[in-house]
């Protein structure tokens, strides 16, 4: 009975299919191509599909085997268990410092360079010989990993600006120095990469734009949490009291100005004040009169030590 071929197995099957394309591109060059140039016969057609679909075979057996390690990978969680905390590169990827995430990336680098210089290379040179040139079969496949290739290749040569080093030095470097103060201050301030077509590069869109969602879901959280302390606060302290009520003279009497002071440091927090996010405000208003932000200006504060401390 025949069995299906994943993971490993599949590649070991791809292995000496690749080296034996390998083998014979040069007698195929010497063979083939003298009788198949500007050759539009039945046979010559029919010889040259054969070809490529087995060359186009190939490499799409080659992109799945990349597809199923899903090199460079966060996971399906897409940073959901994140709170903040530093390291976010260490701990996205399972490593405890610097020296682990460099082993975890040599890692990736030496499997990709393997799929796309010992098993992807060959192919894509036996599809660019003369003789199978104008035959298009999967025009993405083919230029993602002749992308692939040439940034491998880059990269072993040192060359400034390929787009495995800008991946490892955005996972190395970049991902660590975010933490929760610095995620809130990204939002809105950062664009997410486009797509290129670059797999490096996409990778990295992919992970920048999984944790500025992720951002941004603290980001709402906090405000959540924030107003709520800001609607408690002013509920307990200020509420009925001047400026604070249309009328001028209440029976609350006025405000004490350091309580104003803390209200508006907490609510300025929420990120619904003025400056804050229009939509934010739209579904968590604070309705107070307009003349408590102008008055509260005038409402000098108190000495440190008559102020409130607002904890966290």
């Amino acid at each position: 009975a025949l069995h299906s071929i994943t993971g490993y197995s599949e590649e070991e099957a791809l292995q000496p299919q690749v080296q034996n394309l390998k083998d014979v591109q040069s007698y195929f060059a010497q063979l083939l191509s003298p009788q198949l140039a500007g050759s539009f016969s039945t046979e010559a057609t029919r010889l040259r599909e054969v070809l490529a679909d087995y060359g186009y075979g190939l490499l799409s057996r080659i992109d799945q085997s990349l597809k199923r390690e899903d090199l460079y990978s966060i996971g399906y969680d897409n940073f959901s268990w994140w709170e903040g905390t530093d390291f976010l590169g260490f701990k996205a990827f399972g490593v405890l410092n610097q020296e682990g995430m460099k082993a975890y990336l040599a890692a990736q680098r030496d499997r990709i360079t393997y799929l796309a210089k010992d098993l992807a290379a060959p192919v894509l040179a036996f599809l660019d010989l003369n003789y199978l040139k104008g035959i298009h079969r999967d025009d993405a496949l083919r230029h993602k990993w002749t992308e692939i290739v040439l940034q491998v290749d880059a990269y072993g040569k040192k060359v400034p600006g390929n787009s495995v080093s800008i991946l490892e030095n955005f996972l190395l470097v970049d991902l660590n120095k975010i933490n929760y103060s610095s995620c809130f201050d990204l939002v809105g301030s950062v664009e997410g990469f486009a797509k290129t077509g670059d797999y490096f590069l996409d990778k990295r869109e992919q992970i920048l734009n999984s944790m500025m969602r992720r951002c941004e879901y603290l980001l709402k959280i906090r405000g959540v949490e924030a107003y709520n302390q800001a609607a408690q606060f002013f509920n307990f302290y200020l509420a009925g009291k001047f400026p604070f009520n249309k009328e001028c003279q209440t029976e609350q009497g006025e405000a004490n100005p350091a309580d104003v002071e803390t209200f508006l440091g907490i609510f300025d927090q929420s990120l619904f004040n003025d400056g804050g996010d229009a939509h934010a405000q739209k579904d968590y208003p604070i309705h107070f009169p307009p003349q408590a932000r102008y008055g509260s200006t005038a409402l000098k504060p108190r000495g440190n030590g008559d102020r409130m401390q607002v904890k966290g």
